[in-house]
């Protein structure tokens, strides 16, 4: 499995997953850069985001994979994801925080040594 930088021709695709996991589409504007996708064999299987911030913590959100995917190519694309992004957010001094309601994506983000620090946090967002 191969880690990449996301790429703006990659938001069709990434629109599609969320569509048909029934979530709602994530303004492209509101992505960062700072995106990885995981890939096998010409699939791409789950993507990532990881958002700047301007002291010593990198956001990581908005994981998503291909619902028409292998199970378990999904599952070892979004712990590759995770240890890469790791590898390269403490190579660089931050550390990462993430949020999830996931329970599975909770499970793996705390396999590979993230504290569990809130269990009942609900997000807003302002748009105007």
């Amino acid at each position: 499995m191969k880690v990449r930088q996301y790429e703006d021709t990659d938001y069709k695709t990434i629109c599609h997953w969320w569509i048909d996991w029934g979530m709602d589409i994530f303004p492209k504007q509101f992505l960062p850069k700072n995106g990885y996708i995981v890939s096998s064999g010409g699939i791409d299987y789950a993507a990532v985001w990881v958002y700047r911030t301007d002291s010593k913590i990198r956001l990581l959100e908005c994981f998503v994979s291909n619902p028409n995917a292998n199970i378990s190519m999904k599952s070892l694309a979004i712990d590759k994801l995770i240890q890469v992004v790791s590898t390269i957010a403490t190579k660089q001094g931050y550390i990462l925080w993430s949020s999830t309601d996931n329970i599975k994506l909770g499970e793996r983000l705390e396999q590979q040594n993230f504290d569990l620090i809130d269990e009942e946090m609900k997000h807003y967002i302002r748009y105007e």
